[in-house]
């Protein structure tokens, strides 16, 4: 069995997980825009900066994975025809550093969600608030794009094994 068309679709599930990062950061970055020019509390006004910077940090983010994704589409099958049983080790290589991360990562985002609900508890400064909020939106999608992208890994890696034993 091939693993390039495994390893392409994985490289097109990025993708798209990076068009949802980036559509999300883009609505953050207007979101907090609106905050600041049509809010009218100090809570409201307090959010650009937060929301703003996330939003950013969204976009570039994602941008990078969609200008990495796009370059790995485009030499992965010259890597593959060139060593196959090579390629395959590589991308075990590779699976097995990033999928050890999943479980790591939800124990990260728990504190990170924790820490933004405990914020608003020991400030009332709306700055702190709202990075309180911001961390909690941070975890949230955290959350959701692992719970996806961890299903994608498992089902690419069977495939890797897959692979590796008729190498």
């Amino acid at each position: 069995m091939e693993l390039l068309p495994h390893t392409l679709n994985w490289c097109k599930g990025e993708m798209m997980e990076a068009r949802y990062i980036l559509g999300v950061g883009v609505t953050l970055v207007i979101i907090s825009l609106c905050f600041h020019l049509i809010g009218t509390t100090p809570a409201s006004k307090a959010m650009l900066w937060p929301l703003l910077v996330t939003g950013i940090l969204f976009v570039g983010g994602a941008s990078g994975m969609l200008y990495k994704n796009k370059q790995r589409l485009a030499e992965y099958p010259n890597v593959y025809e060139a060593d196959p049983a090579a390629f395959v080790q590589a991308k075990k290589a590779r699976a097995d550093n990033f999928i050890g991360w999943y479980p790591r990562t939800r124990f990260i985002m728990i504190g990170v969600a924790l820490l933004g609900m405990a914020l608003p508890f020991f400030s009332q400064n709306h700055g702190v608030r709202s990075i309180g909020l911001i961390l909690m939106l941070i975890a949230l999608a955290a959350f959701v794009i692992d719970h996806f992208s961890e299903e994608r890994a498992n089902v690419y890696y069977e495939h890797i094994l897959e692979a590796e034993k008729n190498t």
